[in-house]
C-alpha cells in the first residue's frame, strides 16, 4: 500500500471514529464499555492476539510484518512483555517508572462511603467530624 493511500485511509478512518464517538475521557470510555458488558482488558488481549496472528501470517508468507502492526503488538502486549522496538521498550519502561513515582489518579466523581460500628444514631459531633473529614478528602483529591 502506497504511503499516500495509507495516509488517506488513516485520515478517513480517523474521521469516522471521531464522528461516531462522543468526547469521552478515559474513565468514561471504560465505564461505557463495562456497562455494555465488555471487558476492556479482554478487548486489549484479543486485539493483541489477532495482531500477532496477522503478523505471523505475513512472516509465514516470507514477508516482514508491517511496522504499524508491530506497534499494535507492542502497545497491546501484557505489561510484563518487552517490546521488540527499542523505542517502544524505552517508552514502556519510562511510563512504568513514572507510574511508580506519581500519585495514583483519582476519578472525577468520588463517592464517600461511611461505615462504623456503633449502636444507635451518631451524635452531632460525630456527624460533624465525618463531614469535615469528607470535605478534607474531597479537597485533597481535587488538588491532585
Amino acid at each position: 500500500m502506497a504511503k499516500k493511500h495509507r495516509e488517506q485511509l488513516n485520515e478517513r478512518l480517523h474521521e469516522h471514529v471521531a464522528r461516531m464517538t462522543p468526547d469521552l475521557n478515559h474513565d468514561e470510555v471504560r465505564n461505557a464499555l463495562r456497562e455494555a458488558g465488555t471487558d476492556p482488558k479482554h478487548l486489549r488481549a484479543r486485539l493483541h492476539e489477532r495482531a500477532r496472528d496477522l503478523a505471523n501470517a505475513q512472516r509465514a508468507k516470507g514477508k516482514p510484518a508491517p511496522e504499524y502492526l508491530q506497534q499494535v503488538i507492542d502497545l497491546t502486549a501484557p505489561p510484563e512483555a518487552v517490546p521488540k522496538d527499542p523505542k517502544h521498550a524505552l517508552a514502556k519502561a519510562t511510563s512504568w517508572i513514572k507510574g511508580l513515582t506519581q500519585p495514583l489518579p483519582t476519578g472525577s466523581n468520588i463517592q464517600i462511603a461511611r461505615a462504623y460500628r456503633k449502636d444507635g444514631d451518631l451524635t452531632k459531633n460525630d456527624e460533624d467530624l465525618l463531614d469535615a473529614l469528607e470535605a478534607d478528602l474531597r479537597r485533597e483529591t481535587e488538588n491532585e
